[in-house]
């Protein structure tokens, strides 16, 4: 049984910021030849370091299975904890910067793309006419990897559909707009400038689509079914915007979009929105963020400028 004296006076007295890195740098790496290449030192300094942190303690913090570094019940709760710390850490020296020269630092923003096109753009448009200071880092991902990496401190925010399986006490969410999907072809489509469209007219065209099982499919499936129309079998896969544009161009097929690049698209000739309604079949666009991390003044500034950027694009 570790000594919990001994367990606090190490950390209170020995354990530095460079051991917390370590740590979630092994965490993730899981391995000491690979942590020792992030961190710019060599695999006997990153093994006596570890070795100095788990005789401190006195708890194995990591076990090797085969090659790999996997960590133990005590190794995780310390490098939950590690993660949490250096997060702060970053904070607070965010928020040093912005008391001494007004609202500076920088944010970094997980989008998917539906927010990528219209709504960030707009933001950082108005962002960057009265806050210059305030640098972005825009990453384009999935929610699920997006949440991942603002949980570990390395987002400040996520932008995209708010999805219910994803949500969590840890984190904040705020709707931003009901951006809903709606069916659109090139302009020179012929269904292009019908004012009339009726469901049994798109048995047997061609689609573009998301991959099989993505929530967006599965419930467009289903509304066609519920209007008799049969799935489609000449697919072509993309969740690429700027690829799926294209593809709409040069060939006549049917395509999904969120509405607000609809209407852009639409009003430069490209695209036409079909006069057909398909309802909620995604949840809206929001924000997301840590609920037990205080934002600092740069991130409550992005947050902000973000809903003046909705308001414009309503």
């Amino acid at each position: 049984m570790a000594d919990l004296i001994e367990i606090e006076r190490y950390i209170r007295r020995s354990m530095k910021i460079r051991h917390l890195h370590l740590l979630v740098e092994l965490a993730v790496r899981k391995s000491i030849g690979d942590t020792a290449t992030a961190i710019n030192v060599t695999q006997p300094a990153v093994s006596k370091m570890l070795s100095e942190i788990e005789e401190g303690i006195g708890l194995p913090l990591f076990e090797r299975v085969g090659r790999v570094l996997i960590p133990t019940v005590y190794g995780q709760c310390l490098i939950r904890h590690a993660r949490e710390i250096l997060a702060s850490v970053q904070f607070v020296s965010e928020e040093l910067r912005s008391l001494s020269g007004g609202v500076v630092g920088k944010v970094v923003i997980g989008m998917m793309s539906v927010a990528a096109p219209v709504l960030i753009p707009q933001m950082v448009g108005l962002l960057k006419q009265s806050w210059p200071g305030i640098n972005l880092s825009l990453r384009e991902g999935s929610m699920e990897e997006h949440l991942s990496d603002l949980r570990v401190g390395k987002l400040d925010l996520v932008v995209g559909r708010l999805l219910k399986e994803f949500s969590s006490d840890d984190l904040h969410e705020e709707v931003l707009l009901d951006d809903p999907v709606v069916l659109v072809v090139a302009s020179n489509h012929p269904l292009a400038y019908r004012e009339e469209v009726e469901w049994h007219e798109l048995n047997g065209l061609p689609w573009i689509l998301p991959p099989e099982g993505a929530p967006m499919r599965l419930r467009l499936e289903s509304l066609l079914a519920t209007h008799n129309v049969s799935s489609p079998n000449n697919v072509v896969e993309s969740i690429s915007l700027l690829a799926n544009l294209s593809l709409l161009q040069a060939y006549p097929v049917l395509g999904l979009y969120p509405q607000s690049l609809a209407r852009q698209h639409e009003t430069s000739g490209l695209l036409r929105v079909l006069p057909l309604s398909l309802g909620q079949v995604l949840t809206p666009v929001g924000m997301v963020w840590l609920s037990n991390r205080l934002p600092s003044p740069a991130l409550e500034t992005v947050q902000e400028t973000m809903r003046s950027a909705v308001r414009i694009i309503r």
